[in-house]
């Protein structure tokens, strides 16, 4: 999997504000435990399928989606009011639109999705905005995520369009959003992610094998945050 070359400075330069922001406010940090949750549509990026073996199946072939959606919810320690670490676990899933075969065209799929499910380690920073009911946050985290594609034809007549892999790879996500509530008590949130897993391998055809292209989505979700015990 191919990493942006402005993700490792946009993360040095993320801890540089968490850390600076924290220390600038200690003397009004708090600290608590909560529980998030969020639900929304997901939008797919095209995944290509790219034979490796030299039988019958030798082309290229290209999947395209619908818009899914994604559910995510996770634990989190606010450190102080300027910074927030997470154990997150998300859902994706998107079902297969078409499937184009380089130098054939496009194929009728009968049935397929893609599908990612994800463990994620998460930091936050929460930015001040003089108003207690709103308030701007971005970051991101990174972590594991097993990835399925899959595409099957709508008759038997179209054999070669027939993909089916699964793998678990490391994936890594951006994002920001707001939250909206008194930060000490129940908060809407709505926020927007680029996630990414790399891509995987599986059966092409009768017997031969693929490999895609990597997982990229992105997704806006609609969710909450409620505090457990203290202030946060």
């Amino acid at each position: 999997m191919k990493l942006s070359a402005n993700f490792v400075p946009v993360c040095a330069t993320a801890l540089s504000l968490a850390l600076l922001a924290g220390n600038a406010s200690a003397q009004d940090a708090v600290a608590g435990f909560y529980i998030s949750g969020g639900a929304g549509i997901n939008l797919l990026d095209d995944i290509t399928i790219q034979p490796v073996t030299n039988g019958f199946n030798t082309n290229t072939r290209y999947l395209t989606f619908d818009n899914g959606y994604a559910v995510a919810l996770a634990f989190g320690a606010r450190i102080n009011n300027a910074f927030r670490i997470e154990v997150e676990g998300s859902y994706r899933n998107n079902g297969t639109d078409s499937l184009t075969v380089q130098n054939e065209g496009p194929n009728t799929v009968g049935t397929g999705e893609a599908t990612a499910l994800a463990a994620m380690l998460n930091g936050w920073i929460d930015l001040p905005t003089g108003n207690a009911f709103f308030q701007p946050y971005f970051g991101g985290g990174v972590g594991v995520a097993d990835v399925n594609v899959n595409a099957y034809p709508i008759s038997t007549a179209c054999t070669v369009c027939v993909f089916d892999g699964s793998g678990t790879n490391f994936a890594w996500q951006v994002g920001g959003g707001f939250a909206i509530g008194q930060p000490g008590g129940p908060q809407l949130t709505i926020d927007f992610r680029h996630f990414e897993a790399g891509g995987v391998s599986g059966l092409m055809f009768i017997s031969d094998r693929g490999t895609t292209s990597d997982y990229v989505a992105q997704s806006v979700m609609v969710g909450f945050r409620l505090p457990l015990g203290g202030v946060n």
